[in-house]
């Protein structure tokens, strides 16, 4: 998927949806040290690999190119 070819509505809706669900996962984990890695995988752009992410966010396709986007724009 290329998202520069994406309408500009479409990439703010899928960030918005990012957020979210980041931020209903930070309420549906009760554990501090989850929440602790959580937080410390998503600053440094590894929240894709994290089994919390994956089971709370139910991360889809466009979500995950998003990410992948943003974080080979930020590295470069």
């Amino acid at each position: 998927m290329d998202l520069t070819t994406f309408p500009m509505q479409r990439i703010i809706g899928i960030g918005i949806d990012l957020l979210d669900r980041r931020r209903l996962s930070r309420i549906l984990m009760k554990s501090e040290k989850t929440r602790a890695r959580l937080t410390q995988r998503i600053l440094s752009g590894q929240e894709q690999m994290s089994s919390e992410w994956t089971a709370l966010a139910e991360v889809d396709s466009d979500s995950t190119a998003l990410v992948s986007f943003l974080a080979n724009s930020i590295n470069k």
